[in-house]
């Protein structure tokens, strides 16, 4: 029996493309052992090293819905390289890549397809085992997924999916999972996921308001929160605070260092970059490196954490701006 893992984003749109990798596998009729490993992409060279069985010799790696992340690009290519040669190693991906790592990975034995129009969901839906067929009923889901993760909105199920993750994000991936996998598409559970979201969505778009700031980078506004646990979605939170406050971009933090970048037309790209990240023109994030001080003060004083996080985030942006201002004077 040959095995297969999986590494998958951890949002929704990660869930769906190892739903529909899964899906196609169990189609393929391969008898398979498989195990599904959501991952960021700052936490993919971890998660690799952590996880891959020692002997993987015919069988499937693949790693989905996940950029190739500048601070353990070293180690993610290490280990692909030791073990490209003994399984099938396969890396859907649709966010922004630079030319020198395309050529990187495939140069490990990697099989890389990278498609920008569509999200990971249908990366892997058009080319895993020879892709889903016109008339499969899962394209309404991968369809949904895409235009919620690419913030087009012109499916109608879109906001469903998104909302039914993130009321329970944590639980929510693996029953998902299992759900999409199975080519069901929808369920009661996912009903109730979405009207339990939806409540405290309301309030939290409230809080989010009261708490935020404006700060000015240069010509640039930026609206600025660092996000309290629960809904509403980081995402759906940042376009509605540069709405609400008319800014240029919108970063939102976690308490865990984990920062949300929106705009309404200025590519945030670079900046995730310099911050760690990546991600598209118009919404990426990353994954900021905090100072032991703020890992400390997190479970013992939560105000002054917040306080200091803002600060410490809004001082790595203007840093990251500064250099690329300095950049675009220079050519």
């Amino acid at each position: 029996m040959a095995r297969v893992m999986v590494y998958a984003h951890g949002d929704l749109d990660g869930v769906a493309s190892a739903s529909v990798y899964l899906y196609l596998l169990r189609k393929s009729q391969e008898d398979s052992d498989v195990s599904v490993n959501f991952a960021e992409p700052s936490t993919l060279g971890k998660s690799l090293g952590s996880t891959l069985p020692s002997e993987i010799s015919g069988g499937r790696i693949a790693i989905m819905d996940i950029g190739l992340n500048k601070r353990v690009k070293g180690e993610v290519l290490e280990i692909l390289r030791r073990v490209a040669g003994k399984a099938k190693v396969e890396w859907f991906d649709h966010h922004v890549w630079g030319e020198e790592e395309i050529s990187e990975i495939k140069g490990a034995g990697v099989e890389l397809y990278l498609e920008k129009d569509t999200c990971g969901a249908g990366v892997v839906a058009r080319h895993a085992f020879g892709g889903l067929s016109q008339d499969d009923g899962l394209w309404l889901l991968v369809n949904a997924v895409c235009s919620s993760d690419l913030w087009k909105w012109e499916e109608p199920m879109a906001p469903l999916y998104y909302r039914a993750f993130g009321k329970r994000e944590s639980k929510m991936k693996r029953e998902m999972l299992q759900l999409f996998s199975e080519g069901v598409i929808w369920s009661d559970r996912l009903t109730e996921a979405v009207e339990e979201y939806i409540d405290l969505e309301l309030k939290g778009y409230d809080s989010g308001l009261r708490r935020s700031k404006v700060y000015r980078f240069g010509d640039l506004t930026a609206s600025v929160l660092v996000k309290p646990e629960g809904p509403p979605n980081s995402s759906l939170l940042a376009h509605f605070l540069m709405s609400r406050l008319s800014t240029d971009i919108t970063a939102v933090i976690k308490a865990d260092g984990s920062i949300s970048l929106r705009s309404r037309g200025y590519n945030v790209n670079p900046l995730a970059r310099c911050l760690g990240g990546g991600g598209h023109p118009l919404a990426s994030g990353a994954l900021l490196k905090l100072p032991f001080y703020l890992k400390i003060l997190r479970p013992l004083l939560p105000p002054v954490h917040r306080m200091l996080l803002e600060r410490f985030a809004v001082s790595e942006m203007a840093k990251c701006l500064d250099k690329e201002a300095s950049k675009a004077a220079v050519h």
